[in-house]
C-alpha cells in the first residue's frame, strides 16, 4: 500500500482532518500542522517520499536559535544525538535565527509502513522534545556555556532519577 494511503488512514484513526499536500507526480506528498507541547506550538510535518520509500516525520521546536549562538547549540545537540537511540536532533546554520529540529526517519525500501509505526514515530519526537526542550530553550535564550548547560542538565536528570 503506498505511504500516503497509510499516513491517511492513521489520521483519520486519530481523527486529524489535517490534508495531505500531494504532488503533481503523486511520488512526495506531505502533512503540516501545529503540534502543542506543554502549551507550545511546535511545527510537525510528516514528509513522504513514494518513489524512494521514504517517510520522515519532523517536529520543529518553538524556540529559534541565533547565530551568534549556533556553536553552543551544535555542541549541545551533539551531546544529545550522542544519547538516542532514534531520530537526531539538528538546526540549518546560516546567518537567520533557526528552530532546532528532530527528524526521526524510516527507510521502507519496498516494504510497507505499518500504520501503528506512525505513531510511534510521532511518540520518539514528543519525547525527545518534552525531554529535552527546556534545555534546547536554555541554550538558545541564555548566555551560558555548552559545558555549563550540560553540567546543569545532567545535575537536574540525577535529582529526577533520585525522586523516582
Amino acid at each position: 500500500m503506498p505511504i500516503t494511503k497509510v499516513v491517511q488512514a492513521w489520521m483519520d484513526a486519530e481523527g486529524w482532518t489535517d490534508d495531505i499536500e500531494v504532488s503533481d507526480d503523486r511520488l512526495a506528498a506531505r502533512v503540516a500542522k501545529t503540534y502543542i507541547i506543554d502549551g507550545q506550538c511546535h511545527p510537525l510535518f510528516f514528509d513522504i517520499d513514494e518513489d524512494s520509500g521514504a517517510f520522515c516525520v519532523v517536529l520543529y521546536d518553538f524556540v529559534k536559535v541565533a547565530p551568534e549562538r549556533m556553536v553552543v547549540m551544535a555542541r549541545i545537540l551533539n551531546r544529545i544525538n550522542m544519547r538516542l537511540r532514534f531520530g537526531r536532533l539538528a538546526c540549518h546554520d546560516d546567518e537567520n535565527s533557526n528552530p532546532v529540529q528532530f527528524l526521526a526517519g524510516i527507510d521502507l525500501w519496498e516494504a510497507s509502513l505499518p500504520r501503528d509505526q506512525i505513531g510511534k514515530m510521532l511518540g520518539e519526537c514528543f519525547s525527545t522534545m518534552v525531554q529535552y526542550g527546556p534545555l534546547l530553550a536554555r541554550t538558545a535564550l541564555t548566555k551560558q556555556s555548552a559545558d555549563d548547560l550540560w553540567v546543569s542538565f545532567l545535575e537536574r536528570e540525577a535529582a529526577d532519577d533520585a525522586f523516582w
